[in-house]
């Protein structure tokens, strides 16, 4: 067993942790612990949260438990003037959480506290929260703008997308206003057609029209034509009928 959840079960009292030799972080918060005297010592121990508690010292700490790297003891009622000097001997100590204790200091002297723990633990990367490391800060700083470009970069890119999809609309509506304006001169010029053919002449009538009719001048001549044609029938019947 390597970590342990016991919290909000109003536990006043644990017996039992060195036995367990393996365990690495134990989380007690939200109990009424008042002392940690009763969780006996465990070397292997590196992080314990003994938040929201009834705790008033943290004197036997750096004896408990030598390795402890994070420590958190938010809301109990720990006076750190006179428990600062033990827990400067948690040499490993490198993350500590101790707001809202010592309710009865002022603003400044619980300042001045924190400037001191800070002064006297050299190691501390984070105290209630804030990295008092430069190379963590410098980190953060370059993950945080890191992950500012990549927004940025995302929202510039999402804006893009927007704008063609704002300027293919755009398009499309112009498209379909020219449509509807060239169905709609299409259909104008349907309507304005007659809906029945004129009369066309067939060949046949043009033909009969065109047909030149006899001028006056040539009717002698037919007459000519049929008096010659009498005197030649006369005379072939007097050749050969009266005999």
């Amino acid at each position: 067993l390597q970590e342990l959840d016991l919290s909000n079960n109003k536990i006043s009292e644990v017996r039992g942790l060195p036995l367990l030799e393996t365990l690495t972080s134990v989380n007690l918060s939200g109990n009424v612990l008042c002392s940690t005297e009763c969780l006996g010592s465990l070397c292997s121990l590196q992080e314990m949260n003994l938040a929201d508690n009834q705790l008033k010292s943290v004197c036997s700490l750096s004896e408990q438990f030598p390795n402890l790297e994070v420590l958190n003891v938010v809301n109990n009622y720990i006076d750190f003037r006179d428990g600062l000097k033990s827990l400067t001997r948690c040499f490993h100590l490198v993350e500590l959480n101790l707001a809202g204790n010592a309710t009865e200091t002022s603003a400044e002297e619980q300042t001045m506290n924190l400037m001191e723990i800070s002064y006297l633990m050299p190691q501390l990367e984070y105290l209630d929260g804030v990295s008092l490391n430069p190379s963590n800060n410098e980190k953060q700083n370059a993950t945080f703008v890191q992950e500012t470009t990549q927004a940025s970069a995302s929202l510039e890119g999402t804006q893009k997308i927007a704008s063609c999809l704002m300027d293919f609309e755009t398009q499309m509506e112009d498209l379909q206003k020219s449509l509807a304006e060239r169905f709609s001169l299409v259909k104008n010029l349907m309507e304005s057609l007659p809906k029945k053919l004129p009369f066309k002449p067939s060949h046949t009538t043009l033909s009969a029209r065109l047909t030149p009719v006899a001028s006056y001048g040539s009717q002698p001549q037919t007459s000519c034509r049929s008096r010659s044609r009498i005197e030649e029938a006369r005379s072939f019947a007097a050749q050969h009928f009266e005999k």
